[in-house]
């Protein structure tokens, strides 16, 4: 169960941010909902695998989706940062 519940919860982290962005921003990220639904792929590899190797496989999730979303919003942020923007980020 403790596969379960480390995989289990940050597949609910994911998956909430793509709701509260839909309700903040009325845009949708799928990214974190790929993200989301990878970490619950992880699932069946926690439950056989040592945990260390589970926690590898999310923290990859996580830094692929942090790098794809650092380079994919770049523009937005410095817009943002500028003072330039109204709009939701892409």
């Amino acid at each position: 169960m403790p596969a379960v519940a480390l995989c289990g919860g940050v597949v609910l982290y994911a998956l909430a941010h793509v709701p509260f962005r839909r309700r903040n921003t009325q845009s949708f990220s799928v990214p974190r909902l790929l993200a989301g639904l990878a970490c619950l792929a992880v699932i069946p590899l926690a439950l056989q695998a040592a945990a260390l190797v589970a926690l590898a496989a999310l923290a990859l999730i996580w830094i692929t989706l942090i790098a794809y979303e650092t380079i994919r919003l770049a523009a937005y942020r410095q817009e943002v940062r500028s003072g330039r923007t109204h709009g939701a980020p892409p």
